[in-house]
Parts: C-alpha cells; sequence; structure tokens
C-alpha cells in the first residue's frame, strides 16, 4: 500500500519540481531523488527484523547401532536417508549385511503419513546435494561405480517377487482409502498416471539396468535424468509441506471447502 502510494506522488513531485526550476543539469531532481530514497529507506527500516531468517541446517544424531537393529521393520522405514546411509556404512565396516527397508502393510504406516512429505523432503535434498556433486566431478562417478558393485555384492538378494507383492498391495490400499475409485478397471488410466509420476530414465527393454557394469556416460544420463524427477517431487513435496497437506489436496478441493 505505502509503495503504491509512494509511486503516485513521486511523479506529481518530480514534475514540479522541473516545472518549477528547470535546471538542465539536474541537480535539484537528484536532490529531490535523493531524499525519496533516503525517506523510503528510513519507512522501511523497522521491517527489516520481520524478514523471515534463513535457518541454519541440522545435523542428525546418529544413535548406536544397536539402536537401529532393534527397530521394528516401520520405524526403520521412516529413519532419515542420511541416517541410513551411516548406518548400512557401519553394518558393512562391521561386517554384517546392511539393513533394508521394505514395503511393509500401508494398514501399519498409515499413521505416520502424515509426516511423509516431511520427510521425503529432507531425504530428497540429501541425495539431491550428493548426486550432484558426483556428477560434477567424473572421478567420483567412477569410484561411486565401484562402491556401488562392492555394496551390491555384499547385500543379500532381495525376494523380488515378495516385494512385488508387497508394493502392489501397499499402493492399492492406499487407492482405496485416498478415495481412487476403480483402479482394478480404469488400468490406462492408471498407468498412465503412475509413467507421469516415473517417467523413464532409461530405455523401455524389457530388462532391468544394471548400473554397476553399464558405460559411465550412460550412467551419468541415468543419473541426470532421474536428478531432474526427483527437483520435481522435492518441489511438489515442499508445496505439501508448506501446505500442511499430506493428502494431496490441489487448489480446486481447497475451494470446493470455502
Amino acid at each position: 500500500c505505502c509503495s503504491n502510494l509512494a509511486m503516485a506522488i513521486a511523479p506529481l513531485i518530480f514534475s514540479a519540481i522541473y516545472d518549477e526550476v528547470g535546471n538542465v543539469r539536474g541537480k535539484e531532481m537528484l536532490l529531490a531523488t535523493s531524499a525519496v530514497s533516503l525517506a523510503a529507506v528510513v519507512a522501511y527500516y523497522p521491517l527489516i527484523p520481520l524478514l523471515p531468517k534463513k535457518e541454519a541446517p541440522k545435523t542428525l544424531e546418529v544413535k548406536s547401532l544397536e539402536h537401529y537393529e532393534q527397530l521394528s521393520d516401520t520405524e526403520w522405514s521412516i529413519v532419515p536417508l542420511e541416517i541410513v546411509d551411516q548406518v548400512q556404512l557401519q553394518q558393512m565396516q562391521a561386517g554384517k549385511a546392511p539393513r533394508m527397508a521394505r514395503w511393509g502393510e500401508y494398514s501399519v504406516e498409515r499413521p505416520l503419513l502424515h509426516d511423509v512429505h516431511k520427510r521425503a523432503k529432507h531425504d530428497f535434498e540429501y541425495l539431491r546435494k550428493d548426486l550432484v556433486v558426483k556428477l560434477a566431478d567424473r572421478e567420483l562417478m567412477v569410484q561411486e561405480q565401484q562402491n556401488l558393485k562392492k555394496s551390491m555384492e555384499m547385500i543379500p538378494a532381495p525376494d523380488r517377487d515378495r516385494a512385488k507383492q508387497e508394493m502392489g498391495a501397499w499402493i492399492a490400499d492406499y487407492f482405496d482409502d485416498a478415495g481412487y475409485p476403480m483402479w482394478e478397471t480404469q488400468t490406462q488410466i492408471y498407468k498412465a498416471m503412475l509413467m507421469t509420476a516415473f517417467p523413464p530414465i532409461d530405455a523401455l527393454e524389457g530388462k532391468k539396468p544394471d548400473y554397476t557394469t553399464m558405460e559411465l556416460s550412460r550412467w551419468e544420463d541415468a543419473l541426470t535424468k532421474f536428478l531432474s524427477i526427483m527437483d520435481e517431487h522435492l518441489t511438489s513435496s515442499q508445496h505439501h509441506v508448506s501446505d500442511g497437506n499430506y493428502a494431496g489436496a490441489t487448489w480446486l478441493n481447497k475451494l470446493r471447502r470455502r
């Protein structure tokens, strides 16, 4: 309001100075604009303490290895990714198989979903920072591919059939609970929605890519695409966190509530 008022009055003041003085060198105008700028600084100075302050990054506390090994599968699944990486590294250094998160049951996890976007926001930011650093250094990429191969050799092969069943049941139960109808029959719509949320980062050729052995340039391309998609999800996650709404209500839903 004050800014609009100043923008409206300032031209009137300047035009009056031009009419009365008419100095071609503009000394009077220079003094007038300086005075207006000074007045603006004085007027807005008290608002500086009200500006939002940037929060200092929080350091996550890593507890003992035994603490994380005693967590239930559901509790372990919501541990921040930054801590998970450190715990898994400690487990491998101790000669233990690193603990992996499972899909689990939707009904068990449902009470925790109110914070899912807040947790995902932190995980996205951590993973994004890590990927950017590695993609900017080819030597780090080579080392990361070697480390990935070593870790894959140490990790017990997951039961993919069980994981598929758990994932499918989790998504189906979520669709039901979130109010998405007829996913059992309107298959093309839901396939399109899933493919939009997860576009291919590798060619659709009927086989799972092996990132531990593929050419480095191809892996870099896949990670770059993954980073781009993750940025989109991070933006969406930040939106949900700011709204305080994990269920993803749109502006149309908010409008209908009024």
